[in-house]
This record gives C-alpha cells, structure tokens and sequence, in this order.
C-alpha cells in the first residue's frame, strides 16, 4: 500500500469481533421490524 496511514491498519485484525458486533446488530433490527421495544429519544425541556 503507497499510504502510510492505510498500510498501518490491519482490516483482517478485529475482523472476528466487527463480525459478532454486525451479527448483534442485524438481530437488533430484526427484533425491531416484528415488535421490539423501541426506545424514544426526546429533547428535555
């Protein structure tokens, strides 16, 4: 790789961990999609 910063980063290092993390979160948004508790955000007065 010609870019330092580029080449310093290994893609392959937390491979397994961003794995389990994507996994986590597409269940998260399948529980959504069929009724899962939702959490609402609202701005304090």
């Amino acid at each position: 790789m010609s870019n330092p910063i580029r080449a310093a980063y290994n893609r392959a290092e937390y491979l397994e961990e961003r794995r389990e993390m994507l996994k986590a979160w597409a269940g998260y948004l399948d529980s959504l999609r069929v009724g899962g508790q939702v959490l609402s955000f609202r701005k304090a007065k």
